[in-house]
């Protein structure tokens, strides 16, 4: 089994918000109305975004807790 700190989960999360306003600030940008007007950049990103909750789910966190802990980074 993976041993991960708890700090770097925690890192981790932090990425994870920061990549979700991108892609919200880049949909904005582009004027987003539907997934076919995706830009390469948006599709990286989001692509990024998934796999980073599947390690993180791989290590025995549910999406609720890393929903929990994503909301506790945007309130800071």
């Amino acid at each position: 089994m993976i041993s991960v700190h708890h700090a770097q989960i925690q890192s981790i999360i932090k990425d994870m918000v920061k990549m979700s306003m991108e892609i919200d600030k880049e949909r904005k940008r582009i004027n987003y109305q539907s997934p076919d007007n995706d830009n390469a950049y948006i599709t990286y990103r989001e692509g990024y975004y998934d796999a980073c909750i599947d390690f993180i789910t791989t290590l025995g966190y549910s999406v609720n807790e890393i929903e929990e802990m994503e909301n506790e980074v945007k309130e800071i």
